[in-house]
């Protein structure tokens, strides 16, 4: 008599669980770079995921580029990612590097002043929550139903 709803209880349980799970591991954070000189260089930004925790962008972090525009050439990807402050990373004479089809290009780091902020993390939607145990409630119902339907033809 309480299988169906032992089952219930185990799917909305389970769902609290999913529900109460952070969607990433890491803090986002955008890095935003703001030119000091406008007339070759324009500013970029970097969304990221700290997967590593330690607060600086790595080049297998990035999950989003701007672009950046160096001397009328724009270049859509970040090929790498100096050593400074708020970054780590191995490249050659500790530059940025960027690529974009028809070659690459390197800027060193004090062409930009940059700002790192965190992004406040996404849990999974609590909606989920209700998705389950709204599911297991269907569940429930269609069980009721086939449970009562053969008495209901019996009685008549």
């Amino acid at each position: 008599m309480f299988g169906p709803f032992r089952h219930v209880v185990r799917i909305a349980a389970a769902a609290f669980l999913v529900s109460a799970t952070p969607a990433s591991a890491g803090t986002i954070y955008d890095l935003n770079a703001t030119t000091l000189f406008p007339a070759s260089f324009t500013s970029f930004s970097i969304r990221f995921n700290d997967t590593s925790g330690d607060g600086l962008l790595q080049l297998g972090e990035i999950s989003s580029f701007s672009g950046v525009t160096i001397n009328s050439l724009t270049y859509p990807t970040v090929s790498c990612v100096p050593n400074t402050t708020l970054s780590t990373g191995i490249c050659a004479q500790n530059e940025w590097g960027f690529v974009r089809s028809g070659g690459a290009a390197g800027a060193t780091t004090n062409t930009w002043t940059y700002a790192l902020t965190p992004v406040s993390a996404v849990p999974l939607p609590p909606a989920l929550l209700l998705l389950t145990s709204a599911l297991g409630l269907m569940g429930l119902a269609r069980w009721w139903i086939t449970r009562r339907t053969p008495a209901l033809l019996l009685a008549a």
